[in-house]
């Protein structure tokens, strides 16, 4: 099976919706499944197999770490080229619509998946006028699709309220090798803590709409001794936590991957998101 994923997320930007395609890819490099990435530009021009297509874009104002895309007739041209047998939009929005409009062109199954709640984010970046429109505009494009595939049953509760149809349950597994507790002493060591201490810890981007300066003012709240928070993971809003947690036992350890990141998780005590 050949298939054709178009994304306006991906690497080197490093998230939650750019971890899935990674992983995606990996699976069907495993499995010796033709793939192509359509991306915007910066990207890797290949990863795990694929062939990466960039595609131009300016960046978005409130989140200049995403871009709007804008897509040519080439972006068709290189598609039909690859002749995919279906297409994987990966939290559609403008590059998701041209993908969509070259499916029905060719005749090709389109599946999309459903990462991020835009809308909702909306208010995040003073601009919830505009919260009704995008969950218009995105029902419009998802329902086109033959399936939208989400994380957890909440999330298609919660889009089924909306009025999105054929909506799918694509659980994300766990790596129970490389995530395990027996990395627990490893993982204190690297932080320098020792048994007295609880560690919380928060694993993710540090970015307005996660809302962490909740998290801030929670673990002010607590006054705890012997407790600190650990914060893994960069992004836009990394000044203004730093400012809410300035004078607290908080650290901020930037991003991990791999054996890094399975350490951090088995040192901490209690998961905070």
């Amino acid at each position: 099976m050949r298939i054709a994923i178009i994304t306006e997320n991906f690497l080197p930007k490093r998230d939650g919706v750019t971890r899935t395609i990674d992983m995606l890819l990996e699976h069907l490099q495993q499995r010796e499944q033709p793939a192509i990435v359509f991306a915007p530009e910066g990207s890797p021009r290949r990863h795990k197999g694929a062939r990466v297509i960039g595609i131009p874009g300016i960046p978005i104002p409130v989140y200049p770490e995403l871009r709007f895309l804008f897509p040519s007739r080439a972006m068709g041209t290189q598609l039909a080229r690859f002749n995919p047998d279906i297409i994987h939009l990966a939290d559609p929005m403008l590059l998701g619509m041209a993908g969509l409009y070259w499916a029905k062109r060719m005749g090709v199954p389109v599946v999309a998946a459903y990462h991020t709640n835009i809308a909702d984010y909306m208010r995040d970046f003073h601009l919830g006028v505009l919260t009704g429109t995008v969950w218009r505009y995105r029902r419009f494009l998802h329902n086109q699709c033959a399936a939208t595939l989400v994380p957890s049953p909440s999330t298609a509760q919660a889009l089924t309220r909306q009025g999105f149809g054929n909506v799918r349950l694509w659980p994300r597994g766990v790596d129970s090798v490389l995530f395990t507790p027996e990395k627990r002493a490893a993982g204190r060591a690297a932080l320098g803590v020792d048994d007295t201490t609880q560690v919380l810890l928060y694993v993710g981007r540090l970015s307005h709409e996660k809302k962490l300066t909740v998290l801030a003012e929670a673990f002010r709240a607590l006054a705890r001794p012997h407790t600190e928070l650990v914060l893994v993971g960069t992004g836009p809003a990394e000044a203004d936590i730093r400012a809410a947690l300035a004078g607290l036992p908080a650290r901020f350890v930037g991003s991990k991957t791999g054996d890094e990141l399975a350490e951090l998780f088995a040192a901490g005590d209690v998961f905070a998101f």
